[in-house]
């Protein structure tokens, strides 16, 4: 006789780090990548298949998701526009990493 279990998604998703730090130049080409954050999740199969978003603000007038986007799949962040240092020294994005299981 075989017993077999299943996973359920009794996981979230964690970062491996609290927080990230990325040091772009100005004049940098817009669509290349500046930087790439990683999730992992214990679940099995899509219980931990990962999903990454930029929680939307704003970096001086415009909205953040007019300075960058991030691949959905593998968490690469991508400039969406050219910097310029004496328009912009720093600005903050908040990633979110979702799983694609249900909750239990």
């Amino acid at each position: 006789s075989r017993v077999e279990l299943s996973d359920i998604n009794d996981n979230a998703p964690n970062f491996t780090q609290s927080s990230y730090s990325a040091y772009v130049m100005e004049n940098n080409v817009i669509g290349s990548s500046i930087f790439s954050v990683t999730a992992f999740d214990p679940d099995l199969n899509q219980n931990s298949r990962l999903s990454y978003s930029i929680l939307e603000s704003r970096g001086q007038d415009l909205p953040i998701s007019s300075y960058v986007h991030i691949n959905s799949e593998t968490g690469v962040i991508y400039s969406q526009k050219t910097f310029d240092y004496e328009q912009l020294t720093s600005f903050q994005i908040r990633v979110r990493a979702e799983d694609s299981g249900t909750v239990p």
